[in-house]
């Protein structure tokens, strides 16, 4: 049962991220993402595609979109997204060293990203296509001036880990723990959470003793065995969605 009131809430969670959005391409992976990054287009819960970053997007030419960005977004540090940043994360996607799962799906049939001016970015396609701005949904866009130089390895540190989502880096222990707060700066409605912890616990069993002994408030993955026993106790909801 969630104190009256809480603003901390601990979560144990199945999978330890890797908090560089362009490497290793995994649900797991894009959902810790969202609560750190932004991209062009969002998804609303009800699975429509919505502004995000930008605010508008239009076909100008059969093969060329332009987005028209936010102009009262700021990163983690409080520096200004501009159409540099858009640019300097899309070049940076294919290019990630050793990446075993890119996100170069996302970039099927682009042929260039463009800045024209520091909140409009168009961007080039070899052939027609309408699904453009949907695939701009698994773009992430980081800040240039805290990743430019620097390795996938820098953003588990929190140095590259500046993004414009609703939640800000606070420190991440490998295979531990996650910790973030919420970013006061967020353009979009405030989260309700004013601290998130991730706990790491990759096994099913663990995360359920978790849950019961009150150390974590939330799982995720909870197994389909645990979740039959759950939700016939006192004190404790099961979300199902297909």
């Amino acid at each position: 049962v969630m104190p009256a009131g809480a603003q901390e809430v601990r979560i144990g969670a199945r999978a330890t991220p890797t908090l560089d959005p362009h490497f290793l391409f995994l649900d797991s992976n894009i959902a810790y993402h969202y609560h750190l990054f932004g991209r062009l287009v969002d998804r609303a819960d009800d699975g429509r595609y919505v502004p995000g970053l930008a605010a508008s997007w239009q076909l100008v030419d059969p093969q060329r979109w332009r987005f028209e960005l936010r102009r009262d977004v700021v990163f983690h540090d409080g520096k200004p997204f501009t159409a540099d940043d858009v640019v300097f994360s899309f070049a940076r996607v294919p290019n990630v060293p050793n990446n075993p799962a890119p996100y170069t799906s996302y970039l099927t049939s682009v042929a260039a990203v463009e800045k024209v001016d520091d909140h409009t970015v168009d961007i080039v396609t070899t052939v027609p296509n309408p699904l453009l701005p949907v695939q701009t949904n698994g773009i992430t866009i980081v800040a240039k001036h805290a990743v430019e130089g620097r390795s996938t390895a820098d953003f588990a540190t929190g140095v590259a880990t500046i993004g414009t989502g609703p939640y800000r880096f606070v420190s991440h222990r490998q295979g531990e723990r996650l910790v973030l707060e919420r970013f006061d700066g967020f353009r979009g409605e405030p989260p309700y959470w004013q601290r998130v912890e991730f706990r790491i616990l990759a096994n099913n069993a663990a995360r359920t003793a978790a849950l019961l002994a009150g150390d974590v408030e939330l799982i995720d993955n909870v197994s389909a065995s645990d979740a039959d026993r759950l939700g016939t106790t006192a004190g404790f909801a099961v979300h199902r969605a297909p």
